[in-house]
């Protein structure tokens, strides 16, 4: 890898149903960080249209290479993967790799959907595998009729985020890292140091002490992330690090739209 390139990437995440144009035609390449689906209404067959009527075409329109992960809200994607038509128009990541190619460089892309168990949301695990979870069945059908016991397959966040390749240049994640534009309420500090980041998630923060810890060790160039609707850019460790969430706390949009980063060498720059 020769790290020479200078390209700018575009991000956003959270949009619940809203799709804002991309407006800076100068972009490489688009990433969406997961909750792509309404907030409201989880129903797979809504989502399938959605897929298809709206979301498929402003991928196109964006007329770059386009990377997403799921979210919490994206039933969808959990049950049944991304259909086969979206393939078509962007890379989908989970817990996967991909290049992108530029100048002659070449930068490794890591993404993973994975968020702390909320609720009965999708791609939400335990922190740490604390035994097995029975399935849960929805009787009403309105939001996740089939709630998969992750617990009894393994999985967890620090099971999950341990995959992270040590080479990624860029990284991928609904999830944010512990202590970095992720509060839960008005006490929270917004950037934590690395040496005070806990075992364990606690009610303060959205964010996972694993996937902190993980980041730390891998120094990727950018980190892009969404879940808590607390938009920013923190230069910390080694790594830009840029909540890109389009919507705020209220569900409305934020004063920011798309993200827009400049990426040169291996350091990293909001545009």
């Amino acid at each position: 890898m020769l790290y020479n390139t200078f390209m700018i990437i575009a991000a956003i995440s959270d949009t619940h149903g809203e799709l804002p144009p991309l407006d800076n035609k100068d972009c490489s390449a688009a990433f969406l960080c997961g909750d792509i689906f309404d907030a409201y209404d989880h129903g797979v067959l809504v989502q399938q249209e959605f897929v298809h009527t709206s979301l498929i075409p402003w991928i196109k329109s964006f007329q770059i290479p386009t990377y997403i992960v799921g979210g919490n809200h994206d039933i969808l994607f959990e049950r049944y993967g991304p259909p086969e038509e979206l393939l078509e128009v962007a890379t989908y990541l989970q817990d996967d790799s991909t290049t992108i190619e530029s100048d002659g460089d070449t930068f490794k892309v890591w993404g993973s959907p994975w968020t702390h168990k909320i609720g009965k949301w999708a791609f939400d695990v335990d922190e740490m595998v604390r035994g097995n979870r029975n399935i849960v069945i929805d009787p009403e059908g309105d939001k996740h009729r089939i709630k998969y016991s992750y617990a009894q397959e393994g999985i967890s966040l620090s099971k999950q985020f341990a995959m992270i390749p040590e080479d990624t240049d860029i990284l991928i994640t609904h999830s944010p890292p512990y202590g970095i534009k992720d509060s839960r309420g008005s006490g929270a500090v917004e950037s934590v140091d690395i040496a005070d980041v806990p075992f364990l998630p606690n009610e303060a923060h959205w964010g996972s002490p694993s996937l902190r810890k993980k980041v730390a060790e891998t120094k990727p160039t950018v980190h892009l992330f969404g879940h808590s609707h607390n938009s920013g850019i923190v230069e910390k460790e080694g790594t830009l690090f840029a909540n890109v969430s389009y919507l705020d706390d209220d569900y409305e949009i934020a004063d920011s739209s798309w993200t827009y980063i400049e990426i040169e060498g291996k350091t990293a720059s909001a545009v």
